[in-house]
Order: C-alpha cells, then sequence, then structure tokens
C-alpha cells in the first residue's frame, strides 16, 4: 500500500469511527445505515489486501538478495583462486577471463551477474583437476552452478510475483475507487440532512473526511479529501 493509500486508509477509519459515535442519531435513517454498512466492510477487505502485498513482495525479495550473494561469493572466490593459477602459469587469457570484482558479480544487473558467474564456471571446469593444489574442487564448482541455477529461478519467481503484484493493485485501487465513491455520492451527501438538526454531528463527520498527510515528502498539513 503506497503512503496516501495508506494516508487515505487513515481517513476513512476516522469516519467510520465518527459514525459509530454518533450512532444513535443515524441509525434509524435506512439509507445512512446501508450506506455505512458498505462502507464498513470495505475497509477490512482494503487492509487484508494490503496485507497480502506487503507479505508478499518481502519473502522472495530476500531469498533473492540472499541467493545473489551466495552466487557472487562463491564466484569471486573461485575467480580469485584460479586467477592464481593463471598467473603463475603465465596464461594471461584465462586471467583477463576471470577478471572480475565482486561488485561485477553481485550490484550488477541480475541477469549480467548470472553471465559473469557462468563465464567463471564455463573457464574453471575444464582445469579442476590442476586447480587442486588451489582448493578449487569439483564439489565445489557444482555448488557455484547449483547456485546460479537456484537464483535463476527465484528472478523468473520474482518476475510472477511482478504480475500478481498488478492483479493485487489492481483489487486495492478498486476497493478505494469503490469507498470513495460510496463517501462522496452517498454518505456526504446523506449528512446535508443534519445541518440544521444536528450540526454537531455534521461538523464532526466533515472534520473527520480530512486526509492528513503522514510519512513521505512534505505537503500541506491537510487537504478535503477527494
Amino acid at each position: 500500500m503506497t503512503i496516501p493509500q495508506s494516508n487515505k486508509l487513515t481517513m476513512y477509519e476516522g469516519v467510520l469511527e465518527t459514525l459509530n459515535v454518533y450512532n444513535s442519531v443515524w441509525k434509524n435513517t435506512i439509507v445512512i445505515s446501508e450506506a455505512v454498512n458498505e462502507f464498513s466492510i470495505l475497509l477490512p477487505q482494503i487492509r487484508k489486501t494490503g496485507a497480502t502485498k506487503a507479505t508478499s513482495t518481502k519473502g522472495i525479495t530476500q531469498a533473492k538478495v540472499a541467493k545473489k550473494q551466495e552466487m557472487a561469493d562463491r564466484a569471486y572466490k573461485l575467480a580469485g583462486l584460479t586467477s592464481a593459477y593463471a598467473s603463475k602459469s603465465n596464461n594471461v587469457a584465462l586471467q583477463a577471463s576471470l577478471d572480475y570484482s565482486h561488485s561485477d558479480l553481485f550490484q550488477t544487473k541480475d541477469n549480467l551477474a548470472i553471465d559473469h558467474c557462468m563465464v567463471i564456471y564455463n573457464q574453471i571446469r575444464p582445469l579442476v583437476a590442476e586447480l587442486k593444489p588451489y582448493g578449487i574442487t569439483a564439489a565445489e564448482l557444482d555448488a557455484l552452478q547449483t547456485t546460479i541455477t537456484a537464483f535463476q529461478t527465484l528472478i523468473g519467481q520474482k518476475g510472477q510475483q511482478q504480475s500478481g503484484m498488478k492483479v493485487i493493485n489492481q483489487s486495492i485501487e478498486t476497493l478505494f475507487q469503490q469507498a470513495d465513491n460510496l463517501l462522496k455520492t452517498q454518505l456526504d451527501k446523506l449528512m446535508l440532512r443534519y445541518t440544521d438538526t444536528n450540526r454537531e454531528f455534521y461538523d464532526a463527520y466533515f472534520s473527520s473526511r480530512i486526509t492528513r498527510h503522514l510519512g513521505g515528502s512534505r505537503k500541506p498539513a491537510s487537504v478535503k479529501a477527494a
């Protein structure tokens, strides 16, 4: 949920709280009771959808970063050890092909990081037997390949997640539109009946209809609800 959406939801909850406080004033008015009931059903739906979004984005993102870190660490170690072998063997071409910084393997774009790690893997694979004195084993190289594959899988899951996020975002936007419409076209209008008969309720209701801007960039303290 965005900061503006969160601020608007806080306004919604304030409106509902005000309506509950003045329940005795409007409870016998059927059209208001129906509108308040419909509005009160929307708020937990917005909360639930927002929580689903927050939960689903966090897990895969953390796992992807952790796996990319592991992949970069493994590749950087193997490349460094093999570079020492290349230097001793005067193999300039091999040494150049392994010339990656840790940033090249971790801080670069995901697919480019995979490409770099695969170059390292492919350069080392034929030399495993010769690299034993340098502490490189087939098992370590296989572990790098496994980590690369796992990271690729997480990138795919992240892509699927982003598609799912579009659906969730659309659901949240629809719920906010429904709530806004209910307030602007029904409850705001229905409050006019209390302009003279219960001014305290009328003023309290419209006071609660102000959206406070909390968080994000500085803005005026408040604006009338859209």
